[in-house]
């Protein structure tokens, strides 16, 4: 009788050969039976959930139809499918093309009591897999609570830090703040796009920006600091980017022009401040607003000399609302926000770069490996306590175990338990080493695009200008006698730079 043999494993957490170990064991039982074993067929690091995700495996049902093999051994019945409809659906395949499913390990016949028992295997790993799902669901429902990540593409705009939960993206957090502020002020999605794709602006996925994403993107209810999973939703989970009723007022705007896209003109803008600047006072926006003054030459003439500054909203039109000035020289303005770039390009770019940052994370990165090491090996114990509990519920169903089944079927929830949360650390510990590798990435390109940003800065046009500042400050607050605060969207202190 020709046989074929089927071999799987799921993670990294099983040994390299434990795949070689199954087809040892398949390539006794085949001995023992007198059968020839003419291919075997291997899917690794592979879940068995479901059958259409693996290639071997779909490769051997369609090789079944040719006839050239009678028999399919397995290590074990779970090595086949633990979902119990793949299950069925493929032994049925098999079944019409003369061959048959054998376990090298779990003496299964076709006698009733064999199809019992095989119901029996089946059952605990649909279980497993059944159990872990659900488990896996309350894990995302409490991240949910305490506002942590949950896997999947990262928003545009945050990043992950070590805890999971969500931070300010300094290079894109400016940018979904401003695509709003557009979008609100009458701007349309198009011209939006079409200069973000000028400026070279990518998605999380290094893809050009599109129509959809910004439409998407101004109805994500994350940028308001909401995450949800299914029917929880935490209002406060993220830090906000949008204020409420910038989101409400583009709500509006998408609602009304479904069906008839806004147009808008974009005008001509020679400062570099706009949009970031705020009163230090109230707090409300500093707009541009050009004016002239009228000056009578010696030969009768008049001359308008225009003057452009920064105005606040409040103190022009409710002056009770603000006890600043009315406005600021934009010229000095952005004079002194380009000295103080330039500066803070000087501090960084003058200090060693590998001990500002690969010094910071060697010993992190240490310390997460060997967590990771000491989480697998612990993984692993609970994982081999599990199969010996399996092994003595077989034999106590084939009547040659004098222990009592009831017990050890308690034993063997409490064991898939312990496999499950030993599973969960070991997958904490590598999204926490993951996680400090994106962090130690995202700090280098940080510090490279200062790198690139302070050899173009002084000589470039007014748009790369405003583009770079932009990137490095979310927000200008400016008071009196022109003093002047400083929200930044990097963290110039993890350079060594004190702010």
């Amino acid at each position: 009788m020709k046989a074929v043999i089927y071999a799987r494993y799921s993670s990294d957490n099983q040994r390299e050969e434990s795949i070689e170990g199954q087809l040892r064991e398949c390539g006794k039982f085949a001995e023992r039976k007198g059968y020839t074993v003419v291919k075997t067929y291997a899917d690794r690091t592979i879940s068995g959930k479901k059958a259409d995700n693996r290639p071997q495996f779909m490769e051997m049902i369609s090789d079944s139809a040719q006839g050239g093999f009678d028999v399919v051994i397995v290590w074990k019945i779970d090595r086949f499918s633990r979902d119990k409809y793949d299950s069925v659906i493929y032994k049925s395949a098999l079944k019409k093309n003369g061959v048959s499913v054998i376990s090298a390990t779990e003496p299964i016949d076709d006698s009733p009591e064999g199809k019992l028992m095989e119901s029996i295997f089946e059952g605990f790993s649909e279980y497993y897999l059944k159990d872990l799902a659900l488990k896996t669901s309350r894990g995302m429902t409490e991240n949910i609570i305490k506002g942590k990540y949950n896997g999947g593409t990262i928003t545009f705009g945050y990043v992950i830090d070590d805890e999971r939960h969500f931070q300010y993206d300094p290079e894109k957090a400016p940018i979904v703040t401003d695509i709003f502020r557009r979008y609100a002020s009458g701007e349309s999605i198009k011209s939006i796009v079409d200069e973000l794709n000028f400026n070279g602006i990518k998605s999380n996925r290094d893809k050009t920006i599109s129509y959809h994403f910004i439409n998407c993107m101004l109805n994500n209810r994350r940028y308001l600091g909401e995450y949800s999973f299914k029917d929880t939703v935490n209002e406060n989970a993220i830090p906000p980017l949008v204020a409420p009723e910038v989101f409400e007022k583009c709500q509006q705007r998408l609602s009304e022009n479904m069906h008839r896209p806004a147009s808008f003109k974009p005008v001509e803008d020679k400062y570099i401040l706009t949009g970031k600047i705020f009163c230090g006072h109230c707090g409300a926006r500093l707009t541009l607003t050009t004016n002239g003054k009228k000056y009578q030459r010696k030969d009768g003439g008049v001359t308008i000399t225009p003057k452009t500054r920064y105005v606040c909203y409040n103190k022009t039109r409710h002056p009770e609302l603000c006890d600043g000035q009315t406005g600021y020289t934009a010229k000095k303005l952005d004079s002194v926000i380009e000295t103080v770039i330039l500066k803070l390009f000087e501090k960084v770019l003058n200090l060693p770069r590998e001990e500002l940052i690969e010094g910071q994370f060697d010993s992190r990165l240490a310390d997460l490996n060997v967590q990771l090491v000491r989480a697998k090996a612990e993984l692993k114990a609970e994982v081999e306590v599990r199969e010996a509990l399996e092994g003595e519920l077989i034999r106590v169903i084939q009547g040659t175990s004098v222990l009592n089944r009831e017990m050890l079927n308690s034993k063997y929830v409490e064991a898939q338990d312990k496999v499950a949360l030993k599973q969960e650390t070991v997958d904490r510990c590598q999204r926490e080493l993951e996680d400090s590798k994106v962090l130690l990435d995202n700090i280098r390109k940080q510090y490279e695009n200062l790198e690139t940003w302070s050899t173009v800065f002084s000589d470039s046009a007014i748009e790369v200008k405003k583009m770079i500042v932009s990137q490095i400050i979310s927000a200008i607050r400016v008071s009196r006698d022109y003093k002047i605060d400083i929200d930044f969207n990097i963290s110039f202190e993890q350079f060594g730079v004190e702010m």
